[in-house]
């Protein structure tokens, strides 16, 4: 009877200080942060609790210490920095894609207005065939005679042709001049012979023509004792004639 109540009472026992325990350690937790802003050193909180009864309290460890029957404990305030995470590594970049098809070809655009025309280019070079008699020909009698002529490649020609016709003869003569490209020009003629007589006549002659191959074009007067001095006759080539 007597070993069962000494087992019940150290089982009361041993309850009761667990309970003080616990309640020591919740008195602690509910203190611990004045504690901690009280009695830091050096980010460290110091303190005792006893071998017999656990009973805890904190101290400034550079004031106190611990007693004899009490064992020294310390906590950090902060606890020890965690290592640095790994720093994740940039992707490689990607293969460039492949070049796209070429795109339609655009529509055709609208012809633009047409611009205003050109002033008109120079005049290109001409050139100049001339034949020239001094006289006195041979008499103009009968059919008459060709006093000069000009041989003239293809082309556009201006021709030109002046005589002085004169007669010998007491009778009024009548000289005729024709180019073979068709002028004519005549001249009604008094007595007398030479230029210096005062019975001749100068006539001028003038006329255009286009040939497709070389030709020949005359200078022809006629007339009953008439005779021609200083002939000449001129061809002149040019562009067009119009």
């Amino acid at each position: 009877m007597k070993v069962l109540e000494r087992s019940s009472q150290q089982r009361q026992t041993g309850t009761r200080r667990r309970r003080l325990l616990l309640l020591t350690m919740v008195v602690f937790a509910a203190t611990g942060t004045i504690a901690y802003a009280a009695i830091p050193s050096a980010n460290a909180v110091t303190g005792c609790y006893t071998k017999d009864g656990g009973t805890l309290r904190v101290i400034d460890a550079t004031v106190s210490q611990c007693k004899s029957n009490e064992t020294a404990i310390s906590w950090n305030v902060v606890g020890p920095q965690g290592p640095a995470g790994v720093t994740g590594s940039s992707g490689a970049t990607g293969a460039s894609g492949p070049q796209g098809a070429p795109g339609p070809q655009g529509v055709t655009g609208a012809q633009g207005v047409t611009g205003a025309q050109g002033p008109a280019g120079p005049a290109g070079t001409s050139d100049a065939y001339v034949a020239t008699s001094a006289g006195p020909s041979s008499a103009l009698d009968g059919g008459g005679v060709d006093l000069l002529s000009l041989s003239l490649p293809a082309g556009h020609y201006v021709i030109s042709a002046k005589t002085f016709l004169t007669g010998n003869d007491s009778d009024v003569q009548r000289g005729v001049c024709t180019l073979s490209t068709g002028d004519v020009a005549a001249a009604v003629l008094g007595g007398g012979f030479g230029e210096d007589a005062g019975a001749g006549e100068t006539l001028a002659l003038q006329d255009s023509a286009s040939f497709a191959i070389t030709s020949y074009v005359y200078l022809h007067c006629a007339g009953f004792h008439v005779y021609a001095f200083d002939s000449v006759l001129t061809a002149i080539k040019v562009d067009a004639l119009h």
